[in-house]
């Protein structure tokens, strides 16, 4: 019942090899508050894996409650 003017979902493709990307885009082209991104980037020195893409993913945010799973 969350109102949907306020919901940003953001979902990220860590550099899969499997369909992710274009399930993505069905998901994105279906909801008007669903965001995706392509994870091309990590820098193992800093952060790897699931840390490197979330903290993307926060940066893309512009919401002020983030929920991470």
């Amino acid at each position: 019942d969350y109102p949907l003017d306020k919901l940003e979902i953001i979902l990220g493709d860590d550099r899969s090899g499997d369909r992710t990307w274009e399930i993505l885009e069905d998901w994105q082209r279906q909801k008007d508050h669903v965001h995706i991104m392509k994870i091309s980037e990590c820098n193992p020195e800093k952060m790897n894996g699931k840390a490197n893409a979330l903290a993307q993913m926060a940066e893309k945010s512009q919401g002020s409650l983030l929920l991470f799973t």
